[in-house]
């Protein structure tokens, strides 16, 4: 995602700053190629279709930076409460991408 640029959303989602926060540094890092990208990819690509990409093997993540690491688990608590995907806040060219990148 660009910097700090806010998805543009195809339906009405109260989605906070914090949490906005945390998802573009989520799309960053999987797209980086810090030691934290590959990990960082599955866990979005999990979210975005698990049935297509596979589920999210929470034994990778020690393999996250910190940071990553609890961006991650704000954006599961978030998700938990907010049943939507990456197309709902109209990040399927971002999420495209990641995919290509990692040829999920």
């Amino acid at each position: 995602m660009a910097k700090g640029v806010k998805p543009a959303p195809l339906r009405e989602i109260d989605i906070d700053d914090d949490v906005l926060s945390c998802l573009n540094q989520l799309v960053a890092a999987a797209i980086s190629g810090t030691q934290s990208a590959e990990p960082v990819a599955a866990f979005l690509m999990a979210w975005h279709d698990a049935e297509r990409h596979g589920g999210f093997d929470f034994s990778e993540l020690p393999r996250m930076q910190p940071a990553a690491r609890q961006a991650a688990v704000k954006l599961f608590g978030w998700l938990s409460e907010n049943p939507v995907t990456p197309g709902d806040l109209g990040l399927d060219i971002i999420f495209q991408a990641i995919g290509t990148r990692w040829a999920y």
